[in-house]
C-alpha cells in the first residue's frame, strides 16, 4: 500500500468512525487518550458487532446472513513465550463477507496456550520491550489498520503493572506510525481481579469482554453462556467504565462432551449434522435457550444460535451496551 492510498484509506477511517463503533450509542464527541473527537451520527444503524474468527456459514446461521460485521480480526501477531518477540503475522480473518476495517491482534497466545511469560519478560527488559513495540509497529504500519487488540491472558494479578507497561509501549510506538489507531484491550469478561476494566481504560479505546468461561473444554457438559449471568458479570463491567467503552463477545461455537473425553469445540452445522447422523432431535432448553441434544451413552451437546444471540444482545442493550462481537470456533478454549 502506498503512502498515498494510506492516507486516503485514515480519512475515510476518520469519516466513518462512529458509524463503526459507536453505532445507536453515538451521541457526541468524545476523545480518549490522544485520540481525536469524532462527530456524532444523526441516524441510529443496527448495534455493531465484530467478527473474532467466524466463518461465513457459521456467521449466517449465529448472527444473520444479512448482517454484515463492522470490524474483523485480520491478523495475530503472536509473542515468543520466551524473548517475547513478535513472530510472523498469521492471518485470522475465516470470511469473505465486506467489513470496512481490519484490526490487528497481538497475542501471548502460542503453541495451544497463552503464555504469561511472555508478557513478563517484555516487562522485565526495557530493552527488548522496545524492540518488540518497533517490530509491532513497522507490521501495524504497513496493515495499517483500524485498531490494534492487545490480547495478553493467562496474567496474574500481580502482572497488572508489567501488562500495561507492555501495552503502553506497543501501543504509543504503534500510533506513532499510524494516525488515528484505536487501542482495543481483550479482557476474560469474569476476571475482575487480575483484570480490572478502569486501568485498562487508561489505555485503550475500546475493551472486549469474553464471556467464554462458563464452559471450556474441560468443564462439565452445560450451556456455554447463560443470559442471567452475562448480564450479572458485565452490568459489573458497565458500573466500572461505562457502556460506550465496551464490546461485549459472545461464543458462534458450542461444545460436544464425549465419554472420558475434552469437549470438542464445533460450529453449529456440525453440531446439526452430528445430531442428523444420530437421528438426535436438538432441542431448545427453556431454562438457558441453548441448544441441547443428547446421544445416550455417547455424547452430549450445547451450543448457541440466531434467538440465544438476540437474547443476549437484548440483556447487554438494557445495560446500555451496543457492541458486540462473535468468536468463532477456531479462537474456542483461548
Amino acid at each position: 500500500m502506498t503512502s498515498h492510498q494510506r492516507g486516503k484509506r485514515r480519512a475515510r477511517l476518520a469519516s466513518s468512525v462512529c458509524v463503526v463503533f459507536f453505532a445507536t450509542a453515538c451521541g457526541g464527541a468524545v476523545n480518549h487518550a490522544g485520540d481525536v473527537a469524532v462527530q456524532p451520527r444523526t441516524t441510529e444503524p443496527m448495534h455493531a458487532i465484530w467478527n473474532f474468527g467466524v466463518d461465513d456459514s457459521t456467521w449466517s446461521e449465529v448472527i444473520a446472513p444479512d448482517r454484515r460485521p463492522t470490524v474483523v480480526a485480520a491478523e495475530i501477531i503472536q509473542l515468543d513465550s520466551i524473548t517475547g518477540q513478535p513472530g510472523v503475522p498469521v492471518e485470522t480473518a475465516p470470511t469473505a463477507l465486506e467489513s470496512p476495517d481490519p484490526l490487528v491482534v497481538v497475542s501471548n497466545w502460542q503453541t495451544h496456550r497463552f503464555h504469561p511469560e511472555a508478557v513478563r519478560v517484555l516487562s522485565a527488559n526495557p530493552s527488548a520491550l522496545a524492540l518488540t513495540a518497533a517490530r509491532i509497529a513497522h507490521r501495524v504500519e504497513v496493515d495499517d489498520p483500524w485498531g490494534i487488540v492487545f490480547d495478553f491472558e493467562e496474567q496474574a494479578p500481580a502482572d497488572l503493572r508489567g501488562t500495561l507497561a507492555v501495552m503502553r509501549a506497543i501501543r504509543d510506538s504503534a500510533r506513532a506510525r499510524v494516525h488515528g489507531l484505536r487501542t482495543i484491550v481483550v479482557l476474560p469478561a469474569g476476571d475482575t481481579i487480575a483484570y480490572p476494566a478502569r486501568p485498562f481504560a487508561e489505555l485503550a479505546d475500546f475493551e472486549v469482554l469474553t464471556f467464554t468461561d462458563e464452559r471450556t473444554n474441560a468443564s462439565a457438559p452445560g450451556p456455554l453462556i447463560t443470559v442471567e449471568r452475562m448480564s450479572r458479570t458485565l452490568g459489573r463491567r458497565v458500573a466500572d467504565v461505562g457502556a460506550s467503552r465496551i464490546v461485549a463477545a459472545f461464543p458462534a461455537y458450542g461444545y460436544v462432551w464425549r465419554h472420558d473425553q475434552p469437549a470438542q469445540a464445533v460450529t453449529l452445522g456440525a453440531a446439526r449434522q452430528l445430531a442428523t447422523h444420530a437421528n438426535v432431535d436438538v432441542i431448545r432448553d427453556p431454562a438457558f435457550y441453548s441448544l441441547h441434544a443428547i446421544h445416550a451413552r455417547d455424547w452430549e451437546l450445547w451450543i448457541g444460535d440466531k434467538d440465544l444471540q438476540r437474547r443476549l444482545e437484548a440483556a447487554a442493550g438494557a445495560l446500555g451496551v451496543t457492541k458486540f462481537a462473535a468468536i468463532g470456533v477456531a479462537l474456542a478454549d483461548r
